[in-house]
């Protein structure tokens, strides 16, 4: 089956019909964060891991890769955030002001501080009432966030869509413009996206790098566990794995994966998800005082 989907996908990528039309239809989703409930779920186990004992006061907040919606910032105003950046590679997010309104009305009457949208008629207006900043230049987008200057970060099902040679400079940066004191959360899935086994890791660098594997919808970085925890290390991060779901054996079979990962340990290999929080240690400050 597996197989089938990649080609679909290549195929699709290169249809003249709309992103739009083809999200539609449950292709080319950037997750499941225009869903209330489910943004809800997310946004909130995120916070919790981060802050057991509460948010700090006048948070600055940062999604990074909100998809296909924006809600994590009305939720973060909610919480009383003083600014929000929400910061994707690409424009994807709905501007259908009825979500926001709809969603908001829903979790005032749940008891959440959230803004009262009803009056909200434009865009525009609907990110400065949220004190929200959309950018969607990726990598580039985070370099123009002053230093030290966001409490708290997260990303859910994001961090494994970076792509690879992007992935250590993207972390860096988020060191950087995490405050002293700040923390990240992130959620990250290591099973392939065409069939939730090892598929993606059969391929050799020069097929699955290529432009055409990158822009086709099931893009992960094939960063292992082990890889992603020896990056935020080098960027200074302190590192707590708070869930680690593996494999009992390795769905796809050794022999049928890349070189390369042909010689990793099945407990390299065994990992599905893995969840961590990260907070900035003492590393990166003597690297820059050097």
């Amino acid at each position: 089956m597996w197989p089938l989907k990649m080609i679909t996908k290549l195929l699709l990528a290169r249809t003249p019909l709309p992103r739009s039309v083809l999200r539609q239809w449950g292709v080319f989703r950037h997750g499941d964060m225009d869903s209330l409930s489910y943004a809800a779920k997310v946004f909130d186990s995120h916070i919790a891991r981060a802050y057991p004992q509460g948010t700090p006061a006048g948070l600055t907040f940062l999604e990074l890769g909100p998809g296909d919606s924006l809600l994590s910032m009305v939720l973060a105003k909610g919480l009383g955030a003083e600014q929000i950046w929400l910061v994707d590679h690409g424009d994807f997010a709905a501007r259908d002001l009825t979500l926001y309104q709809h969603s908001a009305q829903i979790w005032r009457a749940e008891g959440r501080g959230v803004p009262d949208l009803s009056k909200t008629d434009t865009w525009d207006d609907l990110l400065t009432q949220c004190r929200a900043t959309y950018v969607t230049h990726g990598l580039e987008s985070l370099k123009k966030i002053p230093d030290s200057s966001v409490d708290f970060i997260y990303s859910h099902a994001v961090l494994e869509h970076i792509w690879r040679d992007d992935f250590a400079p993207l972390m860096r940066e988020v060191r950087r413009i995490l405050k002293p004191g700040g923390a990240a959360s992130h959620v990250v899935d290591y099973q392939d996206h065409l069939d939730h086994a090892l598929n993606h890791l059969r391929f050799p660098a020069r097929v699955w790098e290529s432009q055409a594997f990158r822009t086709s919808g099931f893009y992960t970085n094939r960063l292992l566990y082990q890889d992603m925890v020896a990056i935020f290390t080098e960027s200074g991060f302190d590192t707590q794995t708070t869930a680690h779901e593996t494999w009992s054996s390795l769905p796809t079979p050794r022999r049928s994966l890349s070189a390369p990962y042909q010689t990793r340990s099945d407990a390299e290999l065994k990992t599905k998800s893995a969840t961590f929080i990260l907070r900035p240690g003492a590393g990166i400050k003597k690297e820059r005082a050097a």
